[in-house]
């Protein structure tokens, strides 16, 4: 059984890691035809942080202040050199990370953490009030017992009880810079919200740095930046029934986020059954809500993220109600029947939906 279990483990990471770069591959064809409306050339580099793909394309010579490809490409190293940064502050598996001090001192002591790290727990608690617990960062102990990103582990319903007790954003206390966890046995993790936030964060870098257009795809989560008035980006959106790169729909940005999650992303099978990475916290399993892909579009990635996480777990109708009680965010879901919903700020304008 261990055995069986271990290679099913190697076999879902080598899945999962061809699966994120095929996908950074079609975005990043997506992005170089529209570019060539624009410029014949840019600068960019692909790493793999965050546990995903992470691509920054800058088009150097666009806009008022048009800079050279040198300069472009210490741009880039700045920006990834950021993210590392970032990554280190966020991560639940980096020891000493301010997350990972947080964890191991909840119900004991105030941590003293970053301003980002504050700033990202504060809105991740404001979006977790937005949702009535339908995204929740407290969902630690959860994530951690079902172990998906690791190869899957199907628990017992007595330990799925035990888990979710932990689970209640209600219990992070942020005073200024220091943040405690109320219970001892509580945990933060991050990754509903994480990518969205660097992604937000990194924009406001290349514009810092004199950059005029750019586009940041942080495995499912896409930010532009065009402050030249050119052509808007073009993001496809996987098909979540289809095989990887397959695309359903393209969404038209300029200085947007684009944000998907899907339940095709991050998977174990245990005898014939399939449990996927997004979890709600109020029963303790992966979400089952009628929703297989949500991707939202919004100003923020961050929001963004969350969002789409809530809405995923809120199911269609009351996630459609969430999204059009938020300026700025606008959404398309696929149901379990292969139905599209959109919300109403979706049009022919920002999305061309393909015919399959």
């Amino acid at each position: 059984m261990a055995a069986g279990r271990s290679i099913r483990r190697i076999n879902s990471m080598r899945k999962r890691a061809v699966t994120l770069i095929t996908m950074c591959i079609a975005i990043c064809m997506f992005f170089s035809a529209c570019a060539k409306k624009t410029s014949d050339m840019n600068v960019s580099d692909t790493q793999l942080l965050l546990d995903t793909v992470v691509t920054i394309t800058i088009y150097p010579e666009t806009g008022k202040n048009p800079m050279s490809f040198d300069e472009a490409r210490d741009v880039l190293k700045t920006a990834f050199d950021e993210i590392k940064r970032l990554e280190d502050l966020f991560s639940i598996t980096i020891e000493g990370s301010d997350i990972d001090e947080i964890n191991k001192n909840a119900g004991i002591d105030y941590i003293e953490v970053s301003a980002e790290t504050a700033e990202v727990l504060s809105e991740a608690v404001r979006f977790s009030g937005i949702s009535d617990g339908k995204f929740d960062i407290t969902a630690g102990p959860l994530l951690s017992l079902w172990n998906i990103s690791g190869g899957g582990y199907l628990p017992t319903e007595n330990e799925i009880f035990e888990a979710i007790k932990f689970i209640d954003h209600n219990k992070i206390l942020i005073d200024g810079n220091a943040v405690m966890l109320a219970d001892v046995g509580m945990s933060i993790n991050l990754g509903s919200i994480a990518k969205g936030y660097i992604a937000d964060k990194i924009k406001a870098l290349l514009i810092d740095n004199g950059v005029d257009r750019a586009i940041v795809s942080l495995g499912g989560n896409v930010i532009a930046l065009d402050e030249t008035g050119g052509t808007p980006f073009n993001v496809g959106i996987q098909s979540p029934t289809g095989d990887t790169g397959e695309l359903f729909a393209i969404v038209k940005t300029s200085n947007g986020s684009v944000v998907t999650s899907g339940n095709y992303e991050r998977f174990f099978i245990e005898n014939g059954v399939r449990y996927h990475h997004i979890m709600d916290p109020d029963i303790g399993y992966p979400a089952e809500a009628g929703l297989i892909s949500v991707t939202v579009l919004s100003d923020i990635s961050a929001d963004g993220d969350a969002l789409s996480t809530a809405v995923f777990v809120y199911g269609a109708e009351e996630g459609l109600k969430l999204i059009e009680s938020i300026d700025g965010a606008e959404c398309i879901l696929v149901t379990d029947s292969g139905e599209v919903l959109t919300s109403s700020g979706i049009n022919s304008s920002n999305v061309e939906f393909l015919k399959s």
